[in-house]
């Protein structure tokens, strides 16, 4: 009776990541999906450590590959990874690329969501600009009312993911008019700012943070309606079609 295990042969990720390997260690060896998936499989465990130990010479994985000429092609950078491309090497060029990747994937699909015509809350030229301007910056944002009325402070490590979100949330509790924001570096700034100018402005939405006792001994020193910049045309109404050009 055949030994079912003799039928199972090596898979293609096992056999590019087995082949690394006896690259790596220095093994004139090279394995094939025809291979015994179990001989292959105790080559990886017997090896892996020695591959992974080794340093600058340890080959990139193939979806660390594809995943570096993905960034590559997207932000026009003209390097291309092959099956030999050092792990250390690739994996340096996706941490130095992948926020200007992400990024550029997030701008094409507010394109895309544009172009389909279909119904929006916030206007695509006020997401564009949170997109070019406010991606992956910490900083205080604030929602504002009739009369200049702040209604709302809050704080991010991203502004351009966290004040849609907040609107979202917010915006059929009061009429908002406007949208603010100030970026700041330093969180620990921003954190502290952020529960001073409640104290000061004890805005109406901030209903968790509200205080009636205002600071005495410290004060943020910003004025929301003057130190804030305001994200162009955020509050439009949803039908009228902001008209942006996505390049």
């Amino acid at each position: 009776m055949t030994n079912p295990s003799s039928r199972r042969l090596a898979t293609k990720k096992q056999v590019l990541y087995a082949n690394a390997i006896a690259e790596t260690v220095g093994y004139d060896l090279t394995f094939t999906e025809k291979d015994s998936y179990y001989e292959v499989n105790k080559f990886i465990t017997e090896n892996e450590e020695q591959y992974r130990n080794a340093g600058n010479e340890k080959i990139a994985s193939v979806r660390q590959i594809d995943y570096a000429n993905a960034i590559s092609n997207a932000c026009g950078l003209n390097i291309f990874f092959g099956s030999k491309s050092k792990y250390k090497e690739t994996a340096d060029f996706i941490s130095r690329h992948k926020g200007e990747y992400i990024q550029k994937k997030w701008r094409e699909s507010i394109c895309e969501y544009d172009n389909a015509e279909k119904s929006i809350e916030i206007p695509t030229e006020s997401m564009l600009f949170i997109c070019d301007n406010l991606f992956g910056k910490h900083g205080l944002y604030a929602f504002i009312g009739k009369d200049n009325v702040v209604l709302y402070i809050g704080k991010s490590i991203d502004l351009s993911s966290r004040i849609p979100k907040s609107y979202r949330e917010r915006k059929d509790y009061a009429k908002i008019n406007k949208v603010m924001y100030y970026v700041d570096d330093n969180m620990a700034n921003v954190n502290i700012m952020e529960i001073l100018l409640i104290a000061e402005y004890n805005p109406i939405l901030n209903t968790e943070s509200k205080t009636e006792d205002i600071p005495t001994k410290f004060y943020s020193g910003i004025d929301i309606l003057n130190d804030f910049k305001e994200i162009p045309k955020f509050c439009n109404n949803a039908s009228e079609r902001s008209v942006a050009v996505c390049q």
